[in-house]
């Protein structure tokens, strides 16, 4: 690293120093801005949810944004969003929502490989090797409507519409399109019902891609049986 490193502390002013990435460089004058924004890849972000009637009907606005950097303690940069609406119609839970891992690096607009792909820390927006926060461990664009609903008896049924476009600047190191890009049209969906001890999920997943040039069309019909001991 050019100036300092990752920093470890156990109070809440060490958490917030780490957060705005003041603490590492704030007594090098040599460090620029650029290198104060590389400084330990450290994460920082806030969900939100809001709730109101609407016809006698609750109507739910939520959000969350997610950035490697922060500036003066709460301005998050090079963030990612995630932005949603749901209500409910006829018991059921239905809802529309966008999210977008394309995240400019620092002055780099053009750059969009921070949090799945980042150029100098490899291991990106991850643990132990697993995505967090995301289904799709690459510099992913997303949009879903969805309808569940939880029947009185415990049954569940599930459906959703995904509108996907992975990778697009098709660059490494992507594990999952290895300097492909792809854009996605999926619906999928379940339903879920008890047997005495049993536990039967029946789904369904249909995929239309584009792979570069390439379309293909996938299906999937699977069922799942789980037995609980008493």
């Amino acid at each position: 690293m050019p100036c300092g490193g990752e920093g470890q502390g156990n109070s809440f002013s060490d958490f917030i120093d780490v957060v705005s990435l003041q603490k590492e460089c704030a007594n090098d004058m040599t460090c620029s801005k650029e290198e104060r924004s590389l400084q330990g890849n450290h994460h920082a972000g806030f969900d939100f949810t809001y709730t109101v009637m609407l016809v006698d009907r609750p109507l739910t606005i939520y959000g969350q944004k997610i950035g490697e950097n922060a500036e003066h303690y709460y301005q998050i940069k090079d963030s990612a969003n995630l932005f949603g609406v749901s209500s409910y119609i006829l018991g059921s839970k239905v809802y529309l929502e966008t999210s977008d891992t394309n995240v400019g690096c620092s002055t780099n607009s053009q750059n969009k490989n921070c949090y799945y792909e980042h150029g100098v820390y490899q291991s990106g927006y991850r643990r132990y090797g697993r995505a967090i926060g995301s289904t799709f461990d690459s510099d992913a664009k997303m949009i879903t409507v969805g309808v569940n609903k939880q029947f009185s008896d415990g049954d569940l049924f599930e459906v959703s519409l995904n509108r996907l476009e992975l990778n697009q600047d098709q660059q490494q190191p992507s594990p999952v399109l290895q300097g492909n890009s792809e854009k996605l049209l999926r619906l999928s969906g379940f339903y879920q019902t008890q047997f005495g001890n049993w536990l039967v999920k029946l789904g369904a997943n249909f995929e239309d891609g584009d792979l570069d040039e390439l379309s293909e069309f996938d299906s999937l019909i699977y069922s799942e049986f789980k037995y609980r001991i008493n």
